[in-house]
């Protein structure tokens, strides 16, 4: 008999499978494969109050200054962790992109944060390398996962005091459903969410505080803004007009979520 952890282990691996975009969308259509872009992932003040930043900073806060470490799993940019400058002793960032990394370099240099309170690290979740922090945070990368127990099982075992998970509430690319029903004729997924999250961290035995916000959406009459929502739903280019009137019609929502800490030691 399958354990809870492995069940919802497979939950949101079979759910997560059916998002993988079809071939016959992106060949037969002479797309390029979604990217992130990394400008996307720069630190942004704005977000500095948000939750997730916020539950990060508490953290740090109730520890001893001289041991502030802070841990960013998939730092991207530096979206999140860049924020806290000002309150962490030593950040290590890491990225399974050298490319997103190279850019948090540069967002550090720009924030005139000392190189010795700053180590880069270029690996997937978990890593072979021996790493660890007082906080760890992981913001937006677990849709990316196959196998979230042993993801969040890592960051637990790399914290000292607190873990912070930042999801959306929903797939990243929920929000492109009836984009692809109108264009394409075809139904996307509705699971996994962050729901499935949250059991796992209580299967594993931490009780986590839970936060749902809203994030606001980029501008779609933006033609920076629409490109990237037609990379997400398949539309080629010659098609951005007829989808930026859809859009006009059904703006899209703001976007869902969900921040979730727990101390990362049973009581």
């Amino acid at each position: 008999m399958k354990s809870r952890l492995e069940k919802l282990n497979s939950f949101w691996s079979t759910s997560l499978e059916r998002w993988a975009i079809p071939d016959s969308f992106t060949k037969a259509k002479g797309l390029e494969p979604f990217r992130l872009d990394p400008l996307l992932f720069y630190p942004d003040f704005s977000r500095a109050q948000t939750p997730t930043v916020r539950e990060v900073r508490e953290a740090l806060e109730r520890l001893d200054p001289s041991d502030r470490s802070l841990l960013d799993v998939g730092a991207g940019a530096g979206g999140i962790s860049l924020l806290l400058n000002q309150t962490f002793s030593h950040l290590t960032a890491l990225d399974a992109s050298q490319e997103m990394l190279a850019h948090l370099k540069i967002a550090a240099d720009t924030l005139q944060i000392p190189h010795q309170k700053l180590t880069t690290l270029t690996s997937k979740w978990p890593t072979s390398q021996p790493v660890s922090a007082a906080v760890v945070v992981c913001a937006n990368v677990l849709y990316n996962i196959a196998s979230p127990v042993e993801f969040i099982s890592a960051l637990v075992d790399s914290s000292a005091a607190q873990v912070v998970i930042e999801v959306t509430a929903m797939h990243p690319h929920f929000s492109t459903r009836e984009i692809w029903t109108k264009f394409h004729h075809y139904e996307r997924p509705i699971d996994p969410n962050y729901e499935i999250i949250v059991e796992i961290v209580r299967a594993l035995g931490f009780e986590p505080k839970i936060d749902r916000w809203e994030r606001p959406r980029g501008d779609f009459r933006d033609p920076t803004e629409l490109s990237r929502i037609a990379a997400r739903a398949c539309i080629t280019k010659d098609h951005y007009e007829e989808l930026s009137h859809f859009l006009s019609l059904n703006p899209p929502a703001p976007t869902a979520v969900v921040s979730i800490s727990f101390k990362s030691h049973r009581s």
